[in-house]
């Protein structure tokens, strides 16, 4: 015999119609999406079909409908994260820049040292803190 269907909780009438909303009026796809799926799940529609509606994979409705059961609305809203991790920690960076400070504006082959910040804006000297790399250019 086969396992029961995952399905949302119970909704509270306030919650179906802030999920409604979500589901219409979110600028976020992945928010429209969710609240779509816990809408569709609310009408005991099994996990296969809302995929095959949706156009989604059965495991993601399957999470989406265990996270709001397990954290609610706050699991709605997407978690962006920043790619690929550092390779380089804080205190790193805080030392090449004081090593690099320390060596003045031109290396020994004579070129130009240039101070580059967070935004990649070249600067004629380093402004402190916010500088992390140094760039040479033979001119």
């Amino acid at each position: 015999m086969r396992p029961p269907e995952v399905f949302v909780r119970e909704l509270a009438p306030a919650e179906g119609q802030r999920l409604k909303r979500l589901s219409k009026q979110s600028k976020l796809a992945s928010t429209r999406q969710r609240a779509m799926i816990l809408l569709t799940s609310n009408t005991l529609m099994s996990a296969p079909e809302i995929a095959r509606m949706l156009l989604t994979d059965e495991s993601h409705v399957r999470k989406v409908i265990h996270d709001f059961n397990r954290h609610g609305f706050e699991s709605l809203r997407p978690r962006f994260r920043g790619g690929r991790p550092r390779r380089i920690s804080s205190d790193d960076e805080a030392r090449i820049v004081a090593v690099a400070g320390a060596v003045g504006c031109a290396n020994s082959a004579g070129r130009d040292v240039r101070w580059v910040d967070r935004s990649g804006e070249p600067h004629a000297d380093c402004p402190g803190a916010g500088c992390f790399s140094v760039s040479f250019t033979s001119d």
